[in-house]
């Protein structure tokens, strides 16, 4: 009897042994991958220099502070959010606040609700927008489907929502590359059902994926005849336009 409850024991510890190992595993595989993400390229950290105001623990604001209406930038999964800095740039030349989160292992999904904290840092802004790029669209949808009183309008670029923002009442404009080959423009259209019937589409022929940000190519994407520059100058006027046109 005493060898057999042995037995069991043994088993059970050696169970318990791979699990925990398994666990580690995981962990381990997750951290590589998310380490081996988009780096902000060269060229866009002059303007973090120049123009931002750099908290490597919170992420980048942007503008003047007095702003009253601000527009909270979500990073792409994987992406340093430093790639989005001359975007936020144009954006507060616009004459808005931006603010970029910086998001645990550069992936949005572990801190959807990021806009909040964001919110109450800059209490003189009146007047939010929530935008996100690809994963960071999707994962600020979540936060806007659930704080909709604290959102003037969501912002997808080269993104669509994983949840229903059809009865949130939150504006929705959403901004997409024609040359997108990883948000494809066709898997877009295919979510217009969990968007408003209001929502405002612009397309950008040349565009693609990457040009949201400014950290390289990345895979699966199409090559685009336009620079970072050039496709983000586009956006932030897009952005402006509509929110002006509110």
């Amino acid at each position: 009897m005493n060898s057999k409850k042995k037995s069991v024991k043994k088993v059970l510890f050696y169970l318990a042994l791979g699990f925990i190992f398994l666990i580690f595993a995981g962990i381990t595989i997750v951290l590589i991958w998310a380490s081996n993400g988009y780096e902000a390229e060269y060229e866009v950290r002059s303007y973090i220099e120049d123009e931002g105001n750099p908290d490597e623990r919170t992420g980048l604001s942007f503008g003047s502070g007095d702003e009253t209406t601000g527009v909270i930038v979500y990073p792409g999964g994987r992406v340093d959010h430093k790639a989005y800095s001359y975007l936020a740039y144009r954006l507060s030349e616009e004459g808005y606040f931006v603010y970029v989160p910086r998001m645990p292992l550069d992936l949005p999904v572990l801190n959807m609700n990021r806009a909040g904290a964001v919110m109450e840092k800059y209490p003189q802004v009146d007047n939010w927008y929530v935008a996100g790029h690809s994963l960071g669209g999707a994962m600020g949808a979540y936060y806007t489907a659930n704080h909709p009183e604290t959102v003037e309008g969501m912002i997808f670029l080269a993104s669509y929502p994983g949840n229903d923002l059809t009865e949130s009442g939150v504006p929705v404009l959403s901004v997409y590359g024609g040359l997108d080959g990883v948000s494809t423009p066709e898997e877009i259209m295919e979510r217009d059902d969990r968007l408003p019937e209001e929502t405002t589409y612009v397309e950008i022929p040349d565009g693609n994926h990457a040009n949201f940000g400014w950290y390289g190519a990345q895979r699966g994407d199409l090559e685009s005849p336009l620079t970072p520059q050039e496709q983000q100058d586009i956006v932030a006027e897009e952005i402006a336009r509509w929110i002006e046109g509110r």
